[in-house]
């Protein structure tokens, strides 16, 4: 390729390690976010503020720009000196190739593998292990507790209406012995302690609650099955040398593409099914001048 083309396609191939770090790190702070939120209660307003996540994204975005120094240093633009076998050459003595190629300083590979095998793809991934466990504990800790209050306050307005009933009814005509009433209070009170715990399970009103959470966690996942795979092979590319990276990683190249652009298409469908408020800001933004 000319010499031009050769910059141009690494300044493309930075901007993409960029992108993919940016994506990687604001995944994790937008979990650890959420989990914020739902550990802090009613300090969450403070601690989850406009102004923090400002700053949050600015942070995400200067690292993002610090981890791809070492993707720029370790690469660099080359003349072609070995013979050519699969292009047709100009019989022009002065045509000159040029190539992206690793640089020669092994130290600056040997930094940007540990960059991109750990820092890019297997830290973040860790790190969404973790807080999507907590994110599921604190869903079921919710879950429970609403589920818990919603009984004991339905139970106290049936009782409430059963005690009502009964004063209704001694008022209009003699009421019956004080036996029978508590006996009748009590099995009408079972009944209902039983029907409102059999609503209660199937109430879709404690889950409505946490969909945002829900929908965080379907990408945290889609993200750890898309990016773990090439985590490994990143690694064992590193460690088993040139053969593995010859016969295996670099043939699974346009697969573990074809894998990112699908997590990235899966996750606008989540996106716009799962959050009406990024419905109506995409449409504002990109459909509104249609309508």
């Amino acid at each position: 390729m000319s010499q031009g083309y050769a910059f141009l396609l690494l300044s493309t191939i930075t901007m993409q390690n960029v992108f993919h770090a940016f994506s990687a790190w604001i995944i994790v702070v937008i979990a650890l976010f959420r989990l914020l939120y739902i550990k802090t209660g009613i300090n969450a307003v403070f601690h989850c503020s406009i102004a923090r996540a400002w700053f949050a994204i600015m942070l995400v975005c200067l690292a993002s720009l610090v981890l791809t120094v070492p993707f720029m240093l370790a690469h660099q633009v080359t003349e072609i000196t070995r013979p050519t076998h699969n292009i047709i050459v100009s019989t022009e003595s002065n045509l000159v190739l040029y190539e992206v190629d690793y640089s020669k300083n092994a130290m600056l590979r040997s930094v940007l593998f540990w960059n991109s095998a750990v820092l890019i793809k297997a830290l973040p991934i860790l790190i969404m292990s973790g807080v999507s466990a907590m994110l599921i504990n604190s869903i079921r800790q919710t879950e429970k507790r609403y589920r818990s209050l919603q009984c004991d306050t339905n139970e106290a307005r049936y009782l409430r209406a059963t005690s009502t009933s009964g004063i209704q009814q001694t008022i209009a005509g003699a009421p019956p012995s004080n036996g029978n009433t508590e006996s009748v209070a009590m099995i009408e009170a079972s009944k209902l302690r039983s029907a409102l715990r059999a609503s209660i399970v199937t109430a879709p009103s404690g889950r409505n609650a946490n969909q945002t959470t829900y929908m965080l966690l379907m990408i945290i996942i889609l993200y750890i099955f898309t990016y773990l795979p090439q985590s490994a092979m990143l690694l064992l590319n590193h460690f088993l040398g040139r053969c593995f990276s010859r016969n295996v990683y670099e043939k699974l190249g346009d697969f573990s593409d074809f894998l990112t652009l699908l997590n990235n298409s899966i996750n606008f469908i989540l996106y716009c099914g799962m959050s009406k408020q990024f419905r109506d800001t995409f449409v504002s933004l990109f459909c509104s001048r249609f309508l």
